[in-house]
């Protein structure tokens, strides 16, 4: 009988070895099972022969603290030395499902979201993610496209290796990967923060939404050989946006960055600003100070503007009568809807679909273009971060244009109608006129802007 492999936990209780998930940089990572409940656990074991006391010190106190939000695969335990020499180590976390994917699949083109509407999410759950790592006073120190894992089907994430994560301007030894780290810190001008973490967080939204990498353009395509010198310039010391629009030289190579380019065509421009506006500030160059740079990387693009860009979004997104695919529409200052075409088939779009703002006290939060089957989701009508839906919308079987918003919230909603107020129960609907005034609870409502007037 082959002999059980066992590993000693910090806290007495052991693991079994079961067998080998995978290898990194930094380790090995085997799949065990956990003596005190019993269950399946992933166990990295770090290959090197002594990890610093500051790495494990720092490790203990993120365990101690827990996760900052349910999307990471935070580090559980610490195991007790072990080894011949007693000089290995690791630590014990959660597994993720064989539904997830890398992201490096996504980017590659090798996986795919279910569709438009569950990719806005995938990078909506990303930024929450880094939005609660960041109040804790973290930063993540090594994002890549390796770290994060997606649903296909329902756009949930996981980000894994975190145990390099520390408190800000806490440097674990870990310098990250080219093309991910923000360019001053790649070049040891700054150590990592929240503002390296905003260049790296844009980076992968890039890298999802085009399939390229935004530094990558002619000053790349034009080298025969990619040398270390090269991979330092055009990451660290002199990085030029592939659309920075004040500096041209680095544009995408029409031969080679086809898919880049025409996918930049088809994002929202308040989407392309996001990303000029992080992709662009705080960035090393020639003539360029410290003192400047580090007055510019606070003007990247934070995690509440780019919620409150990509929440626009998904509020405008539609599915192309024609193709079938998801594509979004522009309202305008009136609250009409601009004509428009399909992103994908170049079609002409409805433009007659009613409106719904999302206002908590005077503030506009969202303008949601209802269709058919689309879900208005709980965190857009309340405080609530939760994705489910809060309602549906039905199409009328007898009027073009005409729909019905079904209350799926759980709880009951009061609209006004022909002068009266009026109790929308779980289950039941309210129709899409213009003007009707939608409460949802004591903070958030509802405008409907539509083609269909009330009765007079």
């Amino acid at each position: 009988m082959t002999k059980k492999k066992i590993v000693q936990m910090e806290n007495g209780h052991q693991c079994e070895v079961l067998g080998i998930l995978g290898e990194g940089g930094q380790g090995i990572v085997y799949k065990v099972r956990y003596s005190e409940d019993n269950k399946i656990y992933a166990l990295k074991v770090y290959t090197a022969k002594k990890m610093p006391a500051y790495f494990l010190k720092n490790m203990a106190n993120n365990i101690s603290k827990g996760a900052p939000s349910h999307s990471f695969i935070w580090p559980r335990l610490l195991t007790k030395p072990f080894g011949q020499r007693q000089n290995r180590i690791g630590y014990m976390m959660d597994m993720y499902g064989k539904e997830n994917v890398s992201l490096a699949k996504l980017i590659k083109g090798k996986a795919a979201p279910k569709n438009a509407f569950i990719q806005i999410k995938i990078l909506l759950e990303l930024v929450r993610a880094f939005e609660a790592l960041h109040a804790k006073g973290y930063s993540y120190q090594d994002l890549n496209d390796g770290g994060v894992v997606f649903n296909v089907e329902t756009g949930n994430i996981k980000i894994c290796d975190n145990d390099n994560v520390a408190p800000y301007a806490q440097n674990l030894g870990i310098k990250g990967k080219f093309k991910y780290m923000a360019p001053e810190v790649a070049i040891g001008m700054f150590p990592p923060d929240k503002y390296s973490d905003y260049f790296s967080l844009a980076v992968l939204i890039f890298m999802i939404l085009l399939h390229g990498d935004p530094l990558e353009g002619k000053s790349k395509t034009a080298l025969i050989a990619l040398t270390l010198e090269d991979k330092e310039r055009i990451y660290g010391t002199n990085p030029i946006f592939v659309f920075d629009p004040e500096n041209t030289s680095n544009r995408p190579d029409p031969k080679i960055h086809k898919t880049v380019i025409k996918a930049w065509e088809k994002l929202p421009e308040y989407i392309q600003d996001l990303l000029i506006k992080t992709l662009t500030k705080g960035l090393p160059g020639e003539g360029k100070e410290k003192p400047n740079i580090a007055k510019e990387r606070q003007l990247r693009a934070t995690e509440k503007e780019w919620i409150k860009g990509l929440n626009k979004w998904l509020a405008s997104m539609v599915t192309c009568p024609h193709c079938g695919v998801g594509t979004y529409l522009v309202i305008d200052n009136k609250q009409q809807i601009k004509p428009k075409k399909c992103t994908s088939c170049s079609k002409p779009l409805n433009t007659n679909l009613p409106i719904l703002d999302i206002k908590k006290g005077n503030m506009l939060l969202h303008s949601i273009i209802l269709e058919k089957d689309k879900h208005i989701l709980k965190t857009q009508i309340s405080d609530v971060i939760k994705d489910q839906p809060a309602a549906t919308i039905l199409p009328s079987q007898r009027i073009k244009d005409y729909y019905a918003i079904r209350n799926e919230s759980g709880q009951p909603w009061s609209y006004d109608l022909d002068e009266q107020s009026k109790v929308c129960k779980p289950d039941e609907i309210i129709p899409t006129i213009d003007g009707l005034h939608i409460t949802f609870s004591n903070t958030h409502e509802g405008i409907v802007h539509s083609l269909i007037k009330p009765k007079k």
